[in-house]
């Protein structure tokens, strides 16, 4: 899921909930967004890493960090596809509060 952008949700934002944009190629009628649709029924595994933004203010890159496995919830829209990812378990306090500013 690498290039894709997070996007928030009005009123649906939560340490478990990760709103996420695909590339602007995507519906639910391409390969892609079929595969994630289907992510749930198929089995497939999906697992998230996030940074809170490419670099710091030395402009060194600013590492990843994964949030663990996630499920399809829902999705809005495409190209692109804004879809509702559930963690398995929730992210870090820390990472949730600079993603509320971030989305905010």
């Amino acid at each position: 899921m690498a290039g894709h952008r997070a996007a928030r949700a009005p009123g649906r934002f939560s340490p478990t909930l990760f709103h996420w944009e695909s590339q602007n190629t995507t519906s639910r009628s391409t390969p892609t967004g079929r595969r994630y649709i289907e992510q749930p029924a198929s089995g497939t595994k999906v697992v998230l890493f996030v940074r809170e933004r490419k670099k710091d203010g030395r402009g060194e890159t600013l590492p990843y960090h994964c949030l663990g496995r996630a499920r399809y919830r829902s999705h809005e829209s495409e190209r692109p596809m804004k879809i509702l990812w559930e963690l398995e378990r929730p992210m870090p306090e820390w990472l949730y509060q600079a993603g509320k500013v971030v989305a905010g």
